[in-house]
């Protein structure tokens, strides 16, 4: 056999073994990459004092009274590598709808059944501190709605779950990531239940719902 024909043979079999390795090394964390990762969250039930709030809910199975509702974030990656998730720069997106809805992003065409929203931007700040978060007031709406489309942001997330027990609600000293009742008074929420939607780096969550029980007015 000529030394041509084992070069040949040598490349041919470096293709065969390498291929494969770029496949799922290079190729699916980072073309794919979005398909291994979910996003799930629990709603968490807010009050200064536990008992002293003044809206009742079903909370973990019991009927307490709240003030308002945070949420706690799990980020999975179920691939054996970390990957790579292009989005539009929100990391976190927390929407509540008082009906399920088939694309919750899409809050121009669902306005009608959205109770409340809140968006958190990268380039405002780091996780540390959640500033930069915003209401849906007109002007942030605008901005949400032009920016929902775009894909000029890359996040690595890590193999497994992340996040955990991870509140988006904090001390009175920052901007407020919680569903306060009494907050909006020209519109105070009703007694009924309400689905909230967790958007987290362009990975929707399933839909968790909150019922609210009796509300003070």
């Amino acid at each position: 056999m000529g030394r041509k024909n084992i070069i040949l043979i040598v490349c041919a079999l470096l293709i065969v073994v390498l291929a494969p390795v770029l496949y799922y090394l290079v190729y699916v964390p980072y073309a794919l990459g979005k398909q291994y990762a979910s996003v799930s969250f629990r709603p968490a039930g807010y009050s200064h004092a536990e008992g002293s709030g003044d809206v009742e809910v079903v909370y973990n199975g019991r009927l307490v009274k709240i003030n308002g509702v945070g949420i706690h974030i799990n980020i999975t990656n179920s691939y054996f590598v970390p990957v790579h998730i292009k989005y539009n720069g929100f990391d976190v997106v927390w929407l509540i709808y008082n009906q399920t809805v088939s694309d919750p992003s899409d809050v121009v065409n669902n306005r009608n059944f959205l109770v409340w929203g809140a968006f958190y931007h990268l380039l405002f700040t780091s996780y540390a501190g959640y500033r930069g978060v915003d209401d849906f007031t007109e002007d942030s709406l605008e901005y949400y709605t032009s920016q929902r489309e775009l894909t000029n942001f890359t996040k690595t997330i890590k193999t497994g779950t992340y996040l955990n027990n991870y509140p988006l609600f904090m001390s009175s000293a920052e901007p407020i990531w919680t569903w306060e009742y009494w907050f909006n008074v020209t519109s105070y929420v009703s007694a009924g239940t309400y689905y909230m939607y967790c958007i987290v780096f362009g990975i929707e969550s399933d839909p968790q719902n909150f019922t609210i029980t009796s509300v003070p007015w």
